[in-house]
């Protein structure tokens, strides 16, 4: 945001292009979070399948 805009919301006056910005923050921030949690199930299921390789293997 701008210094203006910055100066505009401290009195209180919120305008749309901040909205839209805050909006768009936080469905990034969700996005993050969705690929973070991907990759943390891909990696678990990355172990599940090697493991099962190893016992197989015997």
């Amino acid at each position: 945001m701008s210094v203006a805009v910055c100066q505009l919301e401290k009195k209180g006056v919120v305008s749309e292009r901040s909205k839209l910005n805050r909006s768009i923050q936080k469905a990034n921030c969700l996005i993050r979070k969705i690929r973070a949690q991907i990759g943390k199930l891909k990696e678990w299921e990355d172990h599940k399948i090697n493991a099962q390789k190893f016992e197989n293997a015997f």
